[in-house]
């Protein structure tokens, strides 16, 4: 986010990045959709709530940080906000920007994060277990990337 803000109107003023970045996320979409749909589930045993030696914060963390779509969002946002005049291209300014986002973001993830574990953890239905919600976030990733290399085929023609 900090960079796609930073450098927004140097990456529009290049359409070579754009374009990279583009191609890049075709792997990284069928990489992410490989990390769901091969998600091994660990069932808690009768002791504790959540299963130990469980990393699904840093998973969260690393599929944030090469998520392609946030690099595009921002850079889209980001320059409507200063071309609108309401984000200035001063280092202070998108900096606060960027932390008001990044704690925003953090808030929304820890609430979602408190009514996901009441809910997975308390009478959740059979439909919805985590390795079937793994499964359709999988599927939803191969979407995007089809969707990515349809974008590309069909800008090359």
């Amino acid at each position: 986010c900090f960079f796609a803000v930073i450098f927004s109107r140097y990456f529009l003023a290049n359409k070579n990045i754009s374009d990279i970045i583009e191609l890049i996320a075709v792997p990284i979409f069928i990489l992410l959709a490989y990390l769901f749909l091969t998600k091994k589930h660990i069932e808690p045993t009768a002791n504790e709530k959540v299963p130990k030696g469980s990393n699904d914060f840093a998973q969260g963390l690393f599929i944030g940080f090469i998520n392609p779509t946030q690099i595009t969002f921002w850079l889209g946002y980001s320059t409507y906000f200063i071309s609108i005049g309401w984000m200035k291209e001063d280092l202070l300014f998108m900096t606060s920007f960027v932390v008001g986002v990044c704690a925003g973001s953090l808030v929304m993830l820890f609430i979602y994060a408190y009514y996901c574990k009441k809910w997975f953890y308390g009478n959740t239905p059979k439909l919805f277990t985590e390795k079937v919600l793994n499964k359709v976030v999988g599927f939803i990733f191969i979407g995007l990337a089809i969707m990515q290399t349809g974008k590309l085929i069909w800008a090359a023609l």
